[in-house]
């Protein structure tokens, strides 16, 4: 092949293709050969009937781009019947669809990983998205034939991701023990069932826009919070717009466009985007938890705290003394909360205080537990939702208990607002004084 390749007539400029890479291109009666030279990957385009013949060494670099080249020739009829790809995240319940729309790192994975498997909803899509607008006027939504792609830091704090990973130093973060995996670009790459299987969520293969989101994640800060605003129906227009991966802007779309196919923005598509802009939508900025809150009450999905006491009760903020402070953590805690969302203390009882990530999952064990230390509280009530003070400033959330130690103690659980950090690490000394402040 190597010989044949070389007695072609190759132009002295090369043609820009996928990844940003350049390949050599060669034209003779009917038919367009295009060598990338990095690989040794050769395509022959057939001029007359779009056909191609891709011939290269066996590798899983090559294998990865012929698979990536004949999804793109798949898409050409779909992008010909309208359809425009979107570089979103979407999940999916009932139907009907919350759609993540921003820039790389404005948060559309962790926002939608956190959705998924609340109240029914399903895994659509992760980076990229199908949307066309149908003769009623609904936004119709597929998913896009792309493998999930997951940077180090969705991994390292996602708990189901991270529970199922161990290390991978390419990129600092964790990567599954799946066969045919690699990474590249600083992220892994699995299957879309893969990804469900370890999420544990039903895959929707279809659905109509509900709502559009905007994010922009910001972990400062000791309170997480988030701002929601209604944007202008132009800006969302032009943030739905710079999303669009027509033609991609990665270069994957050069070979459609050497077979005729479809690699530009068409009128209908751009009636997609219009009708996208005119979807209700919000701009969210903040924590990702508190934005989770807010996309809760956008749009009418329970939160975690539908089965906590009613908000109308008064209290006290109820006082606790450190008496011991410790600098323990595990990563294999398995721990499960109690069902209760309220515990009477009485004066002078001593608990063991606890803290687990901020993006804990309740539905499966927690493992990464660190551990503040022991308390004596004054009398009172505490109940799920309240927060923890130290020095005015809020340290956690109180997520539950663990009766693990009963009747000598109870574990009181924390939903800390940064990381799992140990009292000492905290700077907690004994005879410290908390306070755990009524939720609102």
């Amino acid at each position: 092949m190597h010989a044949a390749v070389a007695s072609l007539p190759w132009e002295d400029e090369p043609i820009a293709i996928h990844f940003g890479k350049r390949a050599a291109v060669a034209r003779v009666p009917g038919f367009t050969c295009v060598h990338d030279t990095g690989d040794d990957h050769l395509y022959v385009v057939d001029d007359t009937h779009g056909r191609v013949v891709s011939l290269g060494v066996p590798s899983a670099v090559n294998a990865r781009d012929l698979a990536r080249q004949t999804r793109e020739l798949l898409l050409d009829g779909l992008l010909s019947d309208g359809w425009v790809v979107l570089h979103s995240s979407a999940v999916a319940r009932s139907g009907r669809a919350l759609v993540f729309v921003g820039d790389k790192g404005s948060g559309k994975t962790t926002l939608a990983l956190k959705m998924l498997g609340e109240h029914g909803f399903e895994y659509l899509a992760n980076d990229r998205l199908l949307a066309r607008v149908d003769t009623d006027g609904r936004i119709e939504l597929r998913p896009y034939a792309l493998s999930v792609r997951l940077g180090g830091g969705t991994l390292r704090n996602h708990p189901k991701l991270r529970r199922h990973l161990h290390y991978f130093d390419h990129f600092d973060a964790a990567v599954l023990p799946l066969e045919r995996q690699f990474a590249h670009e600083d992220k892994l790459e699995l299957t879309v069932g893969e990804y469900a299987d370890i999420l544990d969520v039903t895959v929707a293969d279809h659905a109509v826009v509900d709502h559009v989101f905007l994010p922009t994640l910001d972990f400062d800060g000791d309170d997480p919070q988030a701002e929601v605003e209604a944007p202008r129906q132009d800006d969302v227009l032009a943030g739905v717009e710079k999303s669009v991966l027509i033609p991609d802007p990665d270069g994957s779309g050069w070979l459609r466009a050497l077979t005729g196919g479809t690699n530009e923005l068409t009128t209908r598509m751009a009636a997609t985007l219009r009708a996208l802009a005119a979807a209700p939508s919000h701009r969210l900025r903040g924590h990702p938890e508190a934005i989770r809150e807010e996309i809760r009450a956008l749009t009418g999905t329970p939160g975690a705290d539908t089965a906590r006491p009613s908000p109308g009760w008064l209290r006290e903020p109820l006082p606790a003394t450190t008496v011991c402070v410790l600098h323990h953590r595990r990563v294999d805690r398995e721990l499960t909360l109690a069902p209760w969302q309220t515990r009477a203390v009485n004066q002078g009882e001593v608990h063991e205080l606890l803290v687990v990530d901020p993006a804990a999952d309740l539905s499966e064990p927690i493992n990464d537990v660190g551990y503040l230390g022991f308390a004596s509280f004054d009398a009172g009530l505490l109940v799920v939702g309240d927060t923890l003070l130290w020095n005015g400033h809020r340290v956690a959330e109180l997520l539950g208990f663990d009766d693990t130690h009963l009747p000598n103690h109870m574990n009181i659980v924390f939903r800390a607002v940064d990381a799992p950090h140990t009292g000492y690490e905290r700077g907690l000394r004994p005879g410290d004084v908390l306070t755990i402040e009524p939720r609102p």
